[in-house]
């Protein structure tokens, strides 16, 4: 019986067209202010964002033992200054050093074997 008359007063509340309206302005408001709440706390709290860059970057007497496209750094250079000034924070990644014949046979022996690096930049946005 309680049930029956709980229905009779929304019934009889609702039965004016200025109450259905406000009440369907509450309810798009509710919605909207739980939507804005749900998009804030997975965007905040599903883990850290990151924007990635990778870098080849090489360090050798000169450019030409280098692979193309990469960003060349002479010997005197320090590697992970250039990628902490770039990048704040990085991984990296190191490619097989090349050794050449020619310093074996008396020929040419540069200064420093080309070091190649796979450099990752990683920072929080």
């Amino acid at each position: 019986m309680l049930e029956l008359s709980s229905m009779k007063w929304l019934y009889n509340w609702l039965k004016p067209k200025t109450r259905r309206e406000i009440l369907a302005f509450i309810g798009a408001a509710i919605a909207a202010v739980a939507a804005a709440t749900w998009g804030v706390a997975t965007h905040e709290w599903t883990g850290k964002r990151f924007f990635k860059a990778t870098y080849t970057v090489c360090q050798a007497d000169y450019k030409e033992f280098c692979p193309s496209q990469s960003e060349y750094l002479p010997c005197d250079a320090n590697w992970q200054e250039w990628a902490a000034k770039e990048c704040g924070n990085f991984v990296a990644e190191f490619e097989p050093e090349r050794h050449y014949e020619s310093c074996q046979r008396g020929g040419y022996c540069p200064r420093c074997y080309p070091l190649v690096v796979q450099v990752t930049c990683r920072a929080n946005k």
